[in-house]
């Protein structure tokens, strides 16, 4: 399946440079604009973010394996999809453009028909997960998964629609020895943690900041449905039309503003 994604190495290589420069310019206290970011070479950094992921996660699964461990996820084993997914708005553009392609019709269509169902389940915990400080973010996200709503990118086999373009958090989080527990949230899940990993995450954190600020720049991160629902939106929505997303507001004060 094509994705939209850049995949000319040497042109990602000069946007990340020119994207590194900036961030340490603002780091310094100079006044820098970030340079302009097209759709594609973000989904192309991305997509090098997540190969980078994808290395260090394999790594891991060799050495619990080699260790005797269990890693429980697998095909169909889908309760952490009705957990709240907060991405930067780089990885919704990475979504939304893999899914604005023709062989991603089917999968488009299939989102835009569950999403209004999803938001309507979940309320304004869709708002207020992304917002919530860290002293209520585990109550706020514990509300969500309540509802036991899942994913609308979610397929009637518990697999994931979109998986190629999935986000890093997505990709990272794995239970060990048995999911039995995963479907009550409990705080005594085992979960998987690597030092690799780790590392990987925390040294592509700058290069996920600075991306997510070329493209919704002065705003936050948002629940992934929502998030892709926008940038969707932005290609058929009216300007006074009720906003796609489900807001209640017009397209013109909220995604398309």
């Amino acid at each position: 399946m094509g994705t939209g994604a850049t995949t000319d190495e040497e042109r990602l290589r000069r946007v990340a440079e020119a994207l590194a420069d900036a961030a340490s310019a603002r780091a310094a206290g100079q006044r820098r604009r970030l340079p302009v970011v097209q759709p594609a070479d973000v989904a192309g950094l991305v997509a090098m973010l997540h190969e980078q992921l994808e290395y260090v996660i394999d790594m891991r699964n060799s050495e619990a394996t080699a260790a005797g461990a269990v890693i429980a996820c697998g095909r169909g084993c889908n309760a952490c999809c009705m957990l709240p997914v907060v991405v930067g708005e780089h990885e919704a553009v990475a979504i939304a453009l893999w899914l604005t392609q023709p062989e991603n019709a089917a999968v488009r269509e299939r989102f835009l028909g569950g999403y209004q169902a999803w938001r309507g389940k979940l309320g304004d915990r869709i708002e207020r997960v992304p917002t919530a400080v860290s002293s209520e973010l585990e109550r706020v996200a514990f509300e969500y998964f309540q509802q036991r709503a899942m994913c609308p990118f979610n397929t009637d086999e518990g697999t994931c629609s979109v998986y190629p373009v999935r986000p890093g958090v997505c990709r990272t989080t794995h239970a060990l020895d048995t999911n039995e527990k995963c479907q009550g949230q409990s705080d005594t899940i085992h979960e998987i943690k690597h030092p690799a990993v780790e590392s990987t995450i925390a040294g592509q954190q700058a290069m996920r900041e600075i991306l997510h600020e070329t493209q919704r720049p002065g705003a936050g991160s948002d629940i992934m449905p929502k998030a892709v629902m926008r940038h969707l939106a932005k290609a058929t929505a009216f300007p006074n039309q009720p906003c796609p997303c489900g807001s209640g507001l017009k397209f013109k004060r909220c995604c398309g503003a």
